[in-house]
């Protein structure tokens, strides 16, 4: 019997084999990677935060982190069953399992375009290894798109996927604000009774603003919004940023060229259906604002703009009414977008899993192997040293500027920097005389500016190794030798 391969690589066949065996590849990557990854402080922040407060506690904090609640709600059962700090990374690896499992099995898009987004950069290690909010943020936005076209038929799922993704992170806001607005227009227009939902996101979305924004002014992270600058020219570095962030350090010639290549796929993909295009259009402005206003962008923030675009897209490819080469069209430009991403994701698998990305687990494995558990550990910085204390509970370090012994970093505070003061010696001896003191230092003090810092009978006993990927999180651990 012969065989006809055309017709096979077009079945239904094939394309599960292709789906579930990409989904394999992907989930070994990404469990591979995981494994070897060290916690940094903004990783492990929201563990701490969770771990060490009550509920109460947590709700009255999280608004100075300038987040909403939910990646803290789905973190609170497993800190508080006292559980490993890496059933974190288990979290964020299964969320992106999922995500990954309903964008394969899904979308509309072809076996190119799969490959190309499964193996980005925000997929396969900034959405999966990095455990932070970002990382409930695909899999909620492919629900989303799955049920938009039954937005009518299912109201109340597709409301509460708006309610849930709005609460993963404040960048998210534009884009779910937008969707929901239009979807509040269509009930209208169309004369629907089924009003309830919309003002089920009302109540949620103001709720959120009001929350977040009792936290502004204790939050030190949140930049200032700025008259005086020249917003023409900060528009323009901000568009070079966010898409340097995404594919990496290119001239700024391909930038302008991918900001042209956004225009050509929302003109293309949403010319029949304004609704989509406002809400993609708003959402991706709403973030260059915050880039421009607030935040600094990074590169998992950068991303989320092509998770939304990649929304749209999946929405206007699961019409009729674009023709084939129009789907084509916009077919190469996704494509093209998520293959630039390519080196970086490969790069920064390849230099996590090879080197530490922070040294923090290092750092936490010799604290408990060989200080005493009765003794006093100082540390110059609660930024960075958060992410040594997930992986030691029970134990907390005593900061200077403070007085006090912490986990988390309080950014009702404000950001300390990072801090050295001669006379503090002197007051910790006497403070804990008796005891066993340790000091851990961080961020921007080599070795060679330490010593000239610290008294004599300090000793150095540990630090991180060299090469770590993270330079903010080597950490050096003295001991102080006293002659009395």
């Amino acid at each position: 019997m012969q065989i006809n391969f055309l017709d096979f690589f077009k079945s239904e066949k094939f394309n599960k084999i292709f789906n579930i065996s990409l989904l394999v590849i992907f989930a070994i990557l990404t469990f591979v990677t995981m494994i070897n990854h060290e916690l940094w402080r903004d990783e492990a922040q929201a563990w701490l935060v969770v771990r060490d407060l009550n509920l109460l506690g947590i709700i009255d904090h999280v608004k100075t982190e300038g987040h909403p609640l939910l990646w803290y709600a789905v973190l609170f059962p497993f800190a508080k069953m006292n559980v490993p700090v890496f059933s974190m990374q288990v979290v964020s690896f299964l969320l992106s399992l999922a995500a990954a499992f309903v964008f394969l099995f899904y979308s509309p898009f072809n076996k190119f375009i799969k490959t190309a987004v499964l193996f980005s950069s925000g997929f396969v290690y900034w959405y999966s290894v990095i455990s932070r909010s970002y990382s409930l943020i695909p899999v909620l936005i492919f629900l989303c798109a799955i049920f938009y076209p039954k937005r009518f038929e299912r109201p109340y799922i597709y409301t509460l996927l708006l309610i849930l993704l709005s609460n993963t992170h404040v960048l998210m806001f534009g884009f779910c604000a937008a969707a929901a607005v239009f979807f509040v227009f269509e009930i209208l227009i169309n004369k629907e009774k089924i009003i309830a939902p919309a003002i089920l996101f009302c109540v949620n979305f103001f709720s959120i603003v009001l929350y977040l924004a009792a936290g502004r002014n204790e939050n030190a992270l949140v930049q200032k919004f700025s008259s005086q600058a020249d917003i023409a020219v900060n528009l323009y570095q901000t568009l070079i940023s966010v898409f340097q962030n995404i594919f990496g350090n290119i001239p700024k010639f391909f930038c302008v060229l991918f900001l042209l290549f956004v225009i050509i796929l929302i003109t293309v993909l949403f010319k029949n259906d304004k609704k989509i295009f406002s809400a993609v259009t708003l959402g991706i402005l709403f973030q260059f604002f915050v880039y421009r206003y607030i935040w600094v962008t990074s590169t998992e923030k950068a991303f989320l703009l092509l998770l939304i675009l990649l929304f749209g897209c999946w929405a206007a490819l699961n019409k009729q009414e674009l023709s084939q080469k129009a789907k084509n069209l916009c077919s190469m430009i996704i494509a093209i977008f998520f293959l630039f991403t390519w080196p970086i994701s490969f790069l920064t698998v390849k230099n996590d899993i090879k080197l530490d990305y922070s040294g923090s687990k290092k750092a936490a494995e010799f604290i408990k192997n060989n200080i005493p558990p009765e003794s006093v550990i100082v540390s110059n910085y609660n930024v960075t040293t958060a992410a040594i204390s997930a992986y030691l509970p029970g134990t907390k370090f005593y900061f200077p500027q403070e007085k006090s012994f912490y986990t988390y970093s309080k950014w009702n505070n404000g950001i300390l920097a990072p801090y050295i003061d001669y006379n503090d010696f002197f007051y910790i001896f006497s403070l804990f005389k008796g005891k066993k003191i340790y000091y851990i230092f961080s961020y921007v003090f080599e070795p060679a500016e330490l010593e000239q810092m610290l008294p004599k009978n300090l000793v150095n006993v540990y630090k991180s190794q060299d090469n770590t990927l993270l330079q903010s999180e080597k950490f050096y651990i003295y001991e102080l030798k006293n002659d009395e």
